[in-house]
């Protein structure tokens, strides 16, 4: 068994201490869990590995998921399996990794007029012709609900997650889920990260990323909550080459005393606890 000690201040200022933040306001850093009334989305039918036909999110990155939960490939490890990933079906077109895209596996014959499947697949000799594209964006019928020729149901909005739903609908608490084989996509019940806040000039919307900050959704106050996590630190074991930083091993530990000192000049709790020249902590100070 091996014992080890650190270094509790706050990067190496010995009037400075890591401490415990009890702060209930929603900042830029914080960690939230979006609530289970956020919006159920529906988006074409998933993809089909019978059929070859169907949507799926870009990009994606091995046991992590894809699209919105997909982190950014940056070391050489990862990179390599990013090259691997992207031979195997179905197949993410290069796109940027700073946006997360729904594409839809289609068949050529739906964008040649006059063709048909049978005659592609006789020139061709294959089972099919098969060709991804981003799903098309749903659109307002006369009668005031939304839908696409992607999607088997009438919704009753457009997904309000941004580009990257617009082709999805959304459903009403009378709808009660999806329809046909549309399939049901929220971020309810997922944590992020709050890489923005709402100034007076805007909508009262949070910026969140669910992948460390490739992408960014946005959310009103009511549908999110602060999330306090079971560690507020953590011990990073990192092995460093000539080329990287390769991070072995995260262990996360928590600081209960002291409580953080708040600033009242700039109205806001700071990320450790000042001391001052008597050694008595500030909880207050400004």
């Amino acid at each position: 068994m091996y014992t080890m000690t650190i270094d509790l201040t706050y990067k190496n200022d010995k009037n400075k201490l890591l401490c415990n933040l009890k702060d209930s306001n929603i900042h830029v850093g914080s960690m939230v869990k979006i609530l289970n009334h956020s919006p159920l989305c529906c988006c074409p039918p998933k993809y089909d590995h019978n059929t070859q036909k169907g949507s799926f999110f870009c990009p994606v990155k091995d046991f992590e998921g894809s699209g919105p939960f997909a982190t950014k490939h940056v070391t050489l490890e990862e990179k390599i399996k990013f090259d691997e990933q992207s031979a195997k079906y179905p197949q993410c077109p290069n796109h940027s990794e700073d946006e997360d895209v729904l594409m839809c596996n289609v068949g050529i014959a739906d964008f040649i007029e006059g063709v048909s499947n049978d005659v592609l697949r006789a020139i061709s000799g294959s089972k099919a012709m098969i060709m991804p594209k981003r799903c098309i964006p749903i659109q307002k019928l006369s009668n005031g609900s939304y839908t696409s020729t992607q999607l088997d149901g009438l919704y009753s909005g457009p997904c309000p997650h941004g580009k990257t739903f617009h082709s999805c609908g959304t459903s009403s608490s009378r709808e009660r889920g999806c329809m046909g084989n549309d399939f049901a996509f929220s971020f309810q019940g997922r944590i992020g990260k709050v890489v923005s806040v709402p100034n007076k000039k805007e909508n009262d919307v949070y910026g969140i990323t669910f992948n460390n900050g490739r992408t960014v959704y946005y959310f009103p106050k009511h549908e999110i909550a602060i999330q306090k996590p079971d560690s507020n630190y953590e011990l990073w074991f990192v092995h460093r080459n000539r080329y990287e930083r390769v991070i072995h091993k995260r262990k996360g530990f928590k600081v209960i005393w002291p409580p953080c000192s708040f600033d009242l000049k700039r109205n806001r709790y700071l990320p450790y606890t000042q001391i001052s020249n008597d050694g008595e902590l500030l909880e207050v100070f400004g």
